[in-house]
């Protein structure tokens, strides 16, 4: 069985089009580690997708914020209203209902996954507290150590936008800890992953789109300030 792994796309729909048009076709399932809405123009188009496109999900901390907070989640305030304005003046009901119905942490043992968006607990896995940065690749070690084993091989994160994988069989912990990256930021590559459970091997792929239908959509929305 193979699987698709997107996370972080940030409403980043150009990307997400051409992760889609880059996925092999012996896909069996995609799995999608939160943070559909962001700063990146495209909420509606981009939830729409991942929603026909996903067979398991959680949400992250931009989804929580935005959509069940009401408030943005960046480090500017003009950049925060202009999320949140965009997002809730994108998505209907419908889609906010979905994205709110998901959990931001989820155990699907019959295939051996756990999947948050930014630590591997229930408590910690939504990442919207400041002091949580979700986890590294530093810190993949100690991941391994503090998860059940014998019902999981592979542990799912997303949040940092850091691509990485590290298989901890060699620390005494069988188990693969994965970071796909980031779909939607930084513009200009979108990342994800191929998982292949039969042959226990990761692919970290990496896109290059045109990122000008972005900008040309932020500029048009009135974006407050630049960040590209």
């Amino acid at each position: 069985m193979k699987l698709a792994v997107l996370s972080d796309l940030h409403a980043n729909h150009p990307a997400l089009e051409a992760v889609f048009a880059d996925l092999p076709n012996t896909i069996d399932n995609e799995i999608y580690l939160g943070d559909f809405v962001g700063l990146m123009g495209f909420p509606r188009e981009t939830v729409i997708a991942a929603r026909e496109h996903a067979d398991f999900a959680v949400k992250g901390n931009h989804d929580v914020a935005v959509l069940e907070r009401k408030e943005g989640h960046v480090n500017s305030q003009a950049l925060s209203e202009f999320e949140c304005e965009q997002t809730w003046a994108a998505l209907d009901a419908e889609h906010r209902d979905w994205i709110a119905g998901l959990q931001p942490y989820a155990e699907l043992p019959d295939f051996g996954l756990l999947l948050a968006h930014a630590k591997p607990t229930p408590e910690a896995a939504i990442g919207i507290s400041p002091r949580n940065a979700g986890v590294e690749k530093g810190g993949f070690t100690q991941v391994a150590a503090s998860v059940d084993t014998i019902t999981f091989d592979y542990v799912m994160l997303g949040h940092t936008h850091e691509q990485a994988v590290l298989d901890c069989s060699r620390f005494g912990n069988n188990v693969t800890v994965l970071n796909p990256g980031s779909i939607g930021q930084p513009m200009g590559e979108a990342n994800y992953a191929v998982v292949d459970l039969c042959d226990d091997s990761v692919d970290l792929r990496t896109v290059e789109y045109d990122v000008d239908p972005v900008i040309s959509r932020l500029e048009d929305a009135g974006v407050p300030m630049t960040w590209w």
